[in-house]
């Protein structure tokens, strides 16, 4: 309890404030590193984004592509260049 003072051995205290420093250490050693890694991401953050986004939409494609196979999808039927553009839905669904 809180009111309660208990004895421990010289050694053991000084082995708790060895771990406590250690502790601390470990803490600052750790934010330095998560500091040097935000400024080292940072300087590519564009080519980054660019990246996420590639695969953001590469992932829907995949997803669309897989759900496409099931029963009662068709395929869209391109028209050459010189028609008129157009879509054209007969019993359509939303995929989601």
């Amino acid at each position: 309890t809180k009111k309660t003072i208990r004895y421990h051995p010289p050694e053991v205290v000084t082995a708790l404030d060895g771990l406590s420093l250690a502790k601390e250490k470990l803490t600052v050693a750790c934010r330095a590193a998560w500091d040097s890694f935000l400024r080292d991401f940072s300087k590519n953050y564009a080519e980054f984004q660019a990246s996420i986004q590639a695969l953001a939409a590469l992932d829907c494609l995949h997803s669309l592509a897989i759900l496409s196979r099931n029963k009662g999808y068709v395929r869209p039927v391109f028209v050459d260049d010189h028609e008129p553009v157009q879509i054209q839905i007969c019993s359509g669904r939303h995929p989601v």
